[in-house]
Formats: C-alpha cells, structure tokens, sequence
C-alpha cells in the first residue's frame, strides 16, 4: 500500500493543481496534501504516477476531482461570518444599487457568492436583501464552488446549530424551520438562490448563460489568498467584466492588499474596503424601508443610516493605486445573556456588553478597547479575551489570536469553543497535528458534559466531522 509520495510526484501535482485550478499549496500545507493524495492513491489502488495521469485526463468537475477537492479545501463557514461586511452590504451597498436603478424599469438585484462553500454565505445575503428590499424589486443570488461536495450541502439547505452562531435565534427561526438534524432553510430564500459549479482560474466566465454576467455585487472572500499572483489578477479582471456599471466586488480584508483593483476603484468604509465598477455613486442614500415588510426586525437586519467612510464621504482611490485593505471583520458567538448597554460602563458585564454591540455594528477598534476596559477591572474576564481574540482572527493578526484563545483556556479550561477556533489556526498555519489535539480536547470536553445545551451538542457533531474526515484538508483554497 502507498504512504508518502515522493517530492517529484508531490511537485507534480502541485504543478498541475496550480494549472487546473490556480491554488497554490503553500510550503506549511505540503505535507498534509501529500497525506490526501497518499489516501486517494490507496483508496483506488492506484500508482502516485498513474493517479496523476488520471487527474491530467480528468475534468476539474469529473468523479476524481470531485473526490480529491474536499481534501484540499477548507470548508468552514458560518451565517453572517463577517458581521460588519454584511452591514455595510444591507445598510450602504444594497440601498445604493437600488437608488441607481430607480426609474430605469429594472427592479432585478443580482447577486453572487464566489466560493460559496456550504452555502451559508449565499443565505445570508438572501436575508440581507429581504431586509432592505421595496414591494415590486427581487433579488437573486447565485452561489459558486470548485468543491462540488459542498455544493451538495449548499442545495440540501440543512445547517447544525453551529452554522448559526452569532446568529439570533429569532432571526434564525424566521428565516429556517426545525428539521431533523438542524435547520431548514425557508421556501422564501431558497427560491432566490441558485448554486453552481464554478472554477474562478478558468476563462470560460463571464457567461450570460450560466448567469454569471451582469452582476451588481460579488462576494468573493478567503479564496484569492490562495490563488497564484497571475491567477489573481485574471480573476479581478474577469469580475471587473462581470458587474454591471457601478457593481461591487468585497473580498477579505487581507487579499487585495498588494494587488492592483483596476479597473475598479475603492471605496473606503469603516468596516471594509469595497470596490466598484465605474460610475459615480449618489451624493446621498437613505436606505429604503420596504413598505409591508413583516420579516424579523432584529440588530441583525435593521435597516439603519449608512456610515459614513472616516473623512465623512464615500471617498475613491484612483484605479491604478494599489489597496491596503483594512482589517475589519468580526466573527463573535454571543453570550447567551447580557446586561443592558450602559451609557458610561463602570462594570465589567457593562464593557462586555458595550465591546459585543461595537462588534455586531463593525466598530472593531471599539470593541477591542472595551474588551481592554473590561479585563482591566477584572482579569478573569474570559468572555473578553475570547470576543478579542475572535476579532484578532478575523483581522489575519493569528499570533495575537493564538495567544488570547489560551488566555481563554487557561482561564476556563472547560471552554471547548476556545480549542474549536485554536485548532481551526493551527490549521491555517498548517499545523495539523497541533489542530488534531486541539480538537480531541474539545470532543473531551464536550463529551464530559452532564447537559449539553443545543449548541454543546453541535459543536461536539462539528468536531466529531472534522476529526473524522477533515484532518486531511488544508486551507489551500476554498474558505472560511
């Protein structure tokens, strides 16, 4: 039986990896990726030569690569992953797009979530537009992936409790309805959305008839960090043809730092960097209030004033400058109860809870400072270390993060979410072992528990899956 490839067949396939799909396999990932290709090599009993001659002659959407994808990409995600992205898309972007279409007889948004993984993303924009849009406008969505497993899970529409942290549950309940292992996403939504195979490196898109023209916004995030130099600037070029005039393109907030946007400018808002197809924006937009809306108003999707960008206007780059893109993207699980929000905190519980609403507004710097507040009164603040170290994260600050999460530890060693997200870092790193250990605590703890609650239980299902079938993958493409 095979167990390692040897460097001229691992090299070979990175090669053909980067030619078929434009995924670099970073020098931390290259032995995980060697295990995955060992398991496939042994799984069909086949030669590290001849497996590779398959996948030249194979199809990027054929049976094997289809196998092999999920092994290479990491599929974590989560709804409403970065909370101040999707505000600036339900309270700025999308009242926007509106205003420029009123009275030209096209009342159609089109959307598109490029790298779609599991779906999640591509739901949370359908809510994003239920929240925002007028009697007689519609929206449609499309969600694209190379990973054709989790496409499947995309269509089924099914998510565990996990998916929905830092979610509210009356947003949640409105939106899914309780199935036999999870949620099901809503008739309402689901009718919006389509999903689709899509190789972002291939040159066959735009394509009218696949859908993929004519877009208003993409939402392309934690896939081009991991995409070749030249293959990056294909892709930008490709999406800057997709989107109709005055469309936007968000991304991470790391992934364009170094890359020029032209011919797209960028348009700088507190909670992120977006970027638009020529066209002037309108001097003023007040979001619309759908008349009889009767969906869930709650912090998550009530439409509020824009922000304004830091000098007060929606402010542009010229397209030839290069971005340095803010790192501004919170992903907090909140605390199952808080105290009301003080004006002036004295407390603790008051900073803690004034950090969670500066975090769920996209005030990042904000909620990093009352965080410091709060552990400055008491130490022993573990929910502040956490709310810190998840925004840490999100900014790609992973040293700061790592550190804080074990503050977390050490302060509640019982914290299984703590050694969830240590281990999902160690992972990008391309520590995978660390990762395994990490998540083997987690799976102890929770299996201790005398009385899970709901999430307890769906945190341990997720652990379990990724112990089970995931310690193989790298974060080689894919996302969240």
């Amino acid at each position: 039986m095979l167990t390692s490839l040897d460097d001229a067949s691992l090299q070979a396939f990175c090669e053909l990896l980067g030619a078929r799909t434009g995924l670099q396999v970073r020098d931390k990932d290259r032995a995980s990726v060697a295990r995955a290709l060992a398991d496939r090599c042994e799984a069909l009993r086949m030669t590290a030569t001849a497996y590779l001659q398959k996948l030249r002659i194979d199809k990027v959407d054929g049976v094997e690569w289809v196998h092999l994808m999920p092994l290479l990409t990491n599929g974590e995600s989560y709804f409403e992953r970065d909370k101040g992205q999707f505000t600036l898309i339900r309270d700025t972007i999308l009242p926007e797009l509106i205003e420029r279409r009123r009275g030209t007889g096209d009342q159609t948004l089109r959307l598109w979530s490029a790298g779609c993984s599991t779906g999640e993303e591509v739901y949370s924009l359908a809510m994003a537009t239920e929240a925002v849009l007028m009697r007689g406008w519609k929206a449609t969505i499309l969600g694209t992936d190379i990973n054709a497993e989790a496409l499947k899970k995309a269509r089924r529409g099914v998510y565990g409790a996990w998916s929905f942290r830092g979610v509210e549950t009356a947003t949640r309940d409105h939106f899914f309805r309780a199935v036999p292992g999870g949620f099901e996403v809503a008739a309402s939504l689901r009718g919006r959305v389509t999903f689709e195979f899509c190789n972002l490196s291939a040159d066959d898109w735009p394509d009218t008839e696949r859908g993929i023209a004519d877009i208003d916004l993409i939402v392309c995030r934690n896939v081009l960090i991991y995409f070749q130099r030249a293959v990056v600037a294909g892709v930008l070029s490709r999406f800057a043809r997709t989107l109709r005039p005055g469309g936007f393109l968000l991304t991470g907030h790391a992934e364009l730092h170094d890359q020029s946007v032209a011919p797209l400018k960028a348009r700088l808002f507190p909670a992120s960097a977006a970027y638009q197809k020529e066209g002037e924006a309108p001097s003023s937009i007040v979001p619309p209030h759908p008349p009889g809306f009767t969906g869930v108003t709650t912090p998550l999707f009530r439409p509020v004033t824009p922000r304004l960008t830091p000098t007060g206007t929606g402010s542009l780059l010229t397209n030839e400058q290069t971005v340095k893109t803010p790192t501004l993207r919170p992903s907090i699980s909140r605390p199952s109860a808080s105290p009301p929000i003080a004006s002036k905190p004295k407390t603790a519980d008051e900073w803690c809870a004034l950090a969670q609403r500066h975090a769920d507004s996209g005030r990042y710097n904000e909620a990093v400072e009352c965080c410091r507040n709060a552990i400055g009164i008491d130490p022993s603040r573990a929910d502040a270390y956490l709310l810190w170290a998840q925004i840490a994260e999100e900014r790609e600050q992973l040293i700061e993060a790592k550190e804080l999460l074990k503050k977390v530890i050490y302060l509640t060693p019982e914290q299984a979410e703590a050694y969830v997200q240590l281990a999902a870092i160690y992972e990008r790193e391309g520590n995978t072992a660390r990762a395994r250990q990490m998540r083997v605590s987690a799976l102890k703890l929770l299996q201790s528990l005398a009385a899970p609650s709901e999430n307890d239980t769906e945190l341990k299902r997720h652990v379990q899956e990724l112990l089970g079938e995931g310690d193989n993958s790298t974060s080689s493409g894919g996302r969240r």
